[in-house]
């Protein structure tokens, strides 16, 4: 016992750690098929606001572009001024850029503009010579800043008027990505590339969250390029997602020829920081939970030895001894107690039982026999009355019964009882078809008897059409009605009963089974298009030969 009790623990651990890897490892693929998922949310959620942030300074800038020509109109007129006097009555957005023959910015209002050279737009510069030319709304890769400068070329010399946008929409759109950076401890950047591919200055980068190149190599930078790479794979397969960044393309609303590449590059040291801690976890709940479960096993290895004990007293239905004083005590000393009772009980309503019965069979033999004087109705009551009383003798003395085995026909005790039956089948309207040949048994015969009348009572009680057909061939005997069977698993249990309304004790097919398994007799029943109880007698006579 104490054996089974170990195997049946170590596979109760087993099962257990099965189960807790199981759903270990179903968390972590959805922790990591929900990072997976979470990135790509973030990623279009933040292209969408980019979208709108970017349609919100366009329409400034169109608002403003007229006053940017019409301020550099004012500067070249007023050449001689002081540049901050100037910048003054625009205000604190504008600023002012002058450059020497070599296009290095010698006067500025902005001092971090200071000999910064302009060469790389010398080309650009000089096709304004005695013009003014507008740009293109740009992002100052040193400060993340929009603006958009005019530019003129007079005395060879360039004159910049620039203009920082102020729309509340750029800072909004600044804390939104620093929030969404906050939230999302995977993103280590969120950059966006300006694109245009028909200008010389073909790309910019514009990284909200970290401007920290200086201005001076803003557009030599390495990083400036991987807008431009990516624009150039984007065109053919828009988006990527890779292990380490994701990027889309999309057309720019700052000018019909522009593009913008929008990036995020992943932390993908954060993720796994995050699945080995649920690792760890994982891992420290099996540790416990082993250790817990090897403790309990000890404790309860005992106590399931002694409840296993005390069930096995329990189904034999006799007094169960235990020592300790524990709560296992309280519940044995009840039991013990309780079965007395219930034994004293049972032999009370035994006795009370058969001397009821003993009492009912001397009014009910006179009733009978005033029976057979009367209408069929009457007789058919008294017959059913008698087979009911019969079956209730039967049931209550099957323990102390002694048999008394003889040889006889069983066609002739079915003629019998058939003929005993028909009085009681034409008050319920049914007929009994049979078809008999000899088979001749040993067995007592008021066994043989309740089993052929309850077959016989049932089919009255429950078929549905009006014929019950009993055959009997090579010694198996059938009984068939029109029916249903609901639970066969059930049917022969004591006091169960599928129809209640029908009435009865649910004492008849108990009988039965009793019976066949007294005398060897298989039993096969099918409910499918027909109810068929049929009973194999062959084997009968193997162990009641006298």
């Amino acid at each position: 016992m104490k054996l089974k009790i170990l195997l049946f623990s170590i596979f109760s651990i087993f099962v257990f750690l099965s189960v807790i890897i199981f759903f270990g490892y179903k968390v972590y693929n959805l922790q990591k098929d929900n990072f997976e998922l979470q990135k790509r949310v973030v990623f279009y959620e933040t292209f969408q606001k980019s979208k709108k942030f970017f349609d919100a300074i366009v329409k400034e800038y169109n608002h403003i572009k007229p006053q940017i020509i019409q301020n550099h109109k004012y500067v070249l007129n007023h050449m001689d001024e002081d540049i901050f006097e100037i910048k003054q009555k625009f205000g604190k957005n504008w600023n002012i850029y002058k450059t020497d023959e070599n296009f290095v910015i010698r006067d500025t209002t902005f001092k971090y503009d200071k000999n910064f050279s302009l060469a790389f737009a010398k080309k650009g510069i000089m096709k304004h010579t005695n013009t003014i030319g507008v740009s293109s709304i740009i992002c100052e890769a040193a400060t993340a800043n929009f603006f958009v400068f005019s530019d003129s070329y007079q005395n060879k010399k360039a004159l910049q008027v620039g203009y920082i946008l102020s729309n509340p929409i750029i800072e909004k759109f600044r804390n939104e990505l620093k929030k969404t950076k906050q939230n999302n401890k995977w993103i280590k950047s969120i950059v966006l590339y300006m694109i245009s591919p028909k200008r010389s200055f073909r790309y910019q980068k514009c990284d909200f969250l970290h401007p920290t190149y200086s201005k001076k190599n803003a557009y030599k930078h390495k990083d400036e390029k991987i807008g431009w790479i990516y624009y150039h794979k984007l065109i053919k397969q828009n988006p990527i997602f890779n292990k380490n960044e994701m990027y889309i393309l999309s057309k720019s609303s700052l000018d019909k020829d522009n593009y913008i590449v929008y990036k995020i590059e992943i932390n993908n040291d954060y993720y796994t920081q995050q699945l080995n801690k649920l690792k760890i976890i994982l891992g420290i709940i099996l540790f416990f939970t082993i250790l817990l479960l090897t403790i309990i096993m000890y404790y309860l290895n005992k106590t399931i030895s002694i409840i296993s004990n005390f069930a096995k007293a329990i189904k034999n239905e006799k007094p169960f001894e235990y020592e300790k004083n524990d709560e296992i005590k309280l519940i044995v000393n009840s039991y013990n107690n309780t079965l007395e009772k219930l034994k004293h009980l049972i032999e009370s309503k035994e006795e009370f039982l058969h001397f009821a019965l003993h009492e009912l069979k001397t009014p009910l033999s006179v009733i009978s026999l005033y029976a057979e004087s009367g209408d069929y109705l009457l007789k058919s009551s008294i017959k059913m009355l008698t087979n009911s009383y019969n079956d209730m003798i039967y049931f209550a003395e099957m323990g102390d019964f002694k048999r008394n085995i003889q040889k006889f026909n069983l066609k002739d005790l079915l003629l019998e009882r058939i003929e005993y039956f028909k009085d009681i089948a034409k008050v319920n309207e049914k007929e009994i078809v049979y078809n008999l040949e000899d088979c001749f048994i040993n067995a007592d015969k008021i066994d043989i008897e309740r089993l052929i009348d309850n077959n016989i009572k049932n089919g009255i009680k429950y078929s549905i059409s009006k014929n019950i057909y009993i055959n009997l061939k090579d010694c198996i005997l059938e009984f068939i009605n029109d029916g249903k069977i609901k639970n066969k698993e059930k049917i022969f249990d004591k006091f169960y009963r599928e129809d209640k309304v029908q009435g009865g004790f649910g004492i008849g097919l108990s009988i039965i089974k009793s019976i066949a398994e007294k005398y060897n007799i298989k039993i096969d029943l099918s409910s499918d298009d027909k109810v068929v109880f049929r009973y194999d007698f062959k084997g009968i006579n193997e162990n009641n030969n006298n």
